[in-house]
């Protein structure tokens, strides 16, 4: 798996965050079929972080 991530200041104190993954591979490939999604979960519990960090 790869990734990556862009992440942009942008005007009014807003933060633009733009991802990309690759899922390569039979461990991959295992994972992505994996319900609920540990990796979609994953990222999203990443972002929700970051909201709780900003608004705090």
């Amino acid at each position: 798996m790869h990734h990556a991530w862009l992440i942009e200041n942008l005007s009014n104190n807003r933060v633009r965050i733009l991802t990309q993954e690759t899922q390569i591979g039979i461990p991959a490939k295992a994972l992505a079929l994996e319900k609920p999604n540990p990796m979609l979960n994953g990222h999203q519990d990443w972002l929700d972080g970051l909201a709780k960090v900003v608004n705090n």
